[in-house]
């Protein structure tokens, strides 16, 4: 693709951001609460298949990943198989209620098609984005605007359910969102194909490429492992509150109305700081502005651990405050990535090494959402009721004191990385 495209083409291709942000917030987060409180699933027999499910999502990422970089040309192909996936697992899941199967599995098959479908995408789409240009100004302006019109989509897809669900029932709400869902994707998609033409002109392939791509685990373990390690930790750290926090609003805080306007005050705060980062980025290096978003999130989130029910007001201004750090981390690990990628010419394995980015998040969320579930079910813990002190406790734990005490150990290894890289020019 041009070194320098036009906003119009970056428009059209990071637009494809909005239906996949759209999909993966009641995915990961909206769906299980759905199941749990709707139609009356066990909390950790519900964490158990979701650990599994996760897991499922997360390890198949490098096969789809190997496919693409060695089948090139057949990217446009798989890419419109994900979109059917994806189609297809968030109608059974939000638009069609359970039939032929009970409710668990029904969960289960419709959230693997569904995530299976996503990871395809999403790892196409953040491969593209990565390999838009040789220049680390273009990667974090066309990161930038793929992430910020994710942040449109989660905003919606935080607010809508919520909203509707005040005057419908919850079977309505998520009718309603996988409708939009639907309309935004195929739009987004027609969309993603006029210029991906251009962007599969990037990837270089060669005629060895087939032969010397490496295994999953030579990529995990090669020069950029302490990237992989320090993505995981970060996203841990992000996973533990995300897959909890409809829990903590209902049931701890009280506050299950202010549900959506939560959630939007989060995300939109990190699309109005969208843009700082990527200036602090350019002004003081990918990694720095990384490790201060790091430092933002720990100590701005750190004080959801004193609140108390009925917090309202002091809840909302942290969720403003810790979504400020949320921009940098969806837009700089894409970014740093297609960096060391063309730092080592490694752009034959690209899809790959996005393939592994995207794992790190899902690895996350499987052992996030399947041990945080079933601890609290050990605690007592039960979701829409009412829970001992024991219980409630146990929660405000896990939902905001863990997490930060997981982000720290994040801080500290990317200064300890930033330290090396300046000494030695490796990220390792």
């Amino acid at each position: 693709m041009r070194a320098n495209p036009s906003t119009s083409v970056i428009i059209q291709y990071a637009l494809i951001g909005f239906p996949l942000a759209f999909a993966g917030l009641p995915l990961y987060l909206h769906a299980p609460d759905f199941y749990i409180a709707e139609m009356g699933l066990n909390l950790g027999v519900l964490g158990s298949v979701l650990l599994l499910i996760r897991l499922i999502d997360a390890v198949q990422d490098p096969f789809i990943g190997r496919l693409s970089d060695r089948y090139p040309q057949h990217r446009a192909a798989i890419m419109l198989l994900g979109a059917l996936l994806l189609f297809t697992g968030m109608a059974l899941l939000f638009a069609i209620p359970p039939v032929f199967f009970s409710p668990m599995l029904w969960f289960a098959v419709s959230m693997i098609l569904a995530t299976t479908g996503f990871s395809i995408l999403t790892i196409h789409v953040t491969m593209l984005g990565g390999l838009w240009s040789s220049h680390t100004g273009v990667k974090n302006r066309v990161s930038a605007w793929r992430e910020g019109m994710a942040l449109i989509g989660l905003l919606t897809a935080s607010i809508l359910p919520a909203t509707i669900a005040l005057q419908y029932s919850a079977y309505t709400a998520y009718t309603v969102l996988f409708i939009v869902f639907a309309i935004s994707l195929v739009l987004a998609y027609g969309l993603l194909m006029r210029v991906y033409p251009q962007a599969e002109s990037v990837v270089t392939h060669s005629a060895t490429a087939s032969n010397s791509i490496n295994t999953f685990f030579q990529l995990l373990t090669g020069r950029l492992k302490h990237f992989w390690l320090l993505c995981f930790i970060n996203h841990l750290a992000a996973a533990v509150p995300a897959v909890l926090v409809l829990f903590f609003i209902r049931d701890y805080l009280g506050a299950e109305d202010y549900t959506g306007l939560f959630l939007m005050i989060y995300f939109l705060s990190g699309a109005l700081l969208m843009p700082f980062w990527v200036k602090l980025a350019k002004k003081i290096g990918q990694e720095k502005a990384w490790l201060s978003a790091i430092v933002l999130a720990v100590v701005t989130f750190l004080w959801a651990y004193w609140l108390e029910a009925g917090d309202v007001l002091l809840y909302g201004g942290i969720c403003f405050a810790a979504g400020m750090a949320l921009g940098a981390d969806l837009t700089l690990p894409p970014a740093l990535l297609g960096k060391y990628l063309e730092r080592y010419q490694c752009q034959y394995q690209a899809t790959q090494h996005y393939a592994l980015l995207a794992l790190m998040p899902k690895l996350s969320l499987a052992i996030a959402s399947g041990s945080a579930f079933i601890y609290l079910d050990s605690q007592g813990f039960e979701a829409a009721s009412n829970n001992s002190q024991q219980a409630l406790s146990s929660l405000i734990t896990v939902y905001a004191l863990i997490p930060c005490l997981i982000k720290i150990l994040a801080g500290l290894l990317i200064w300890r990385w930033i330290k090396k890289q300046e000494s030695t020019y490796e990220p390792s």
